[in-house]
């Protein structure tokens, strides 16, 4: 019966899944101990600023190259855009 229970967690594709999430730990430390670093960099007087930067930062660079692509959504963004072409 027990056997029966973890069977589906046997299956080979289940295996490969558990080998690349496991190759790929290095990775993921590599990029959470950046980010730590970039939080610890800011402070604690300045990272309550991030957000309003990243806005700022995105319409400028929206405005920038508005007019060399298609902007599908007008208007201010938020922290992201998406352009088409």
């Amino acid at each position: 019966m027990a056997l029966k229970a973890v069977s589906p967690w046997l299956t080979t594709s289940s295996w490969a899944a558990r080998r690349h999430f496991h190759s790929s730990l290095p990775v993921i430390f590599a990029v959470e101990l950046r980010a730590l670093a970039y939080i610890l960099s800011l402070g604690r007087e300045h990272i309550g600023q991030v957000g309003a930067l990243a806005t700022l930062n995105a319409n400028y660079i929206k405005e920038c190259l508005k007019a060399d692509y298609e902007l599908p959504v007008k208007g201010l963004c938020q922290h992201e855009f998406v352009f088409n072409g």
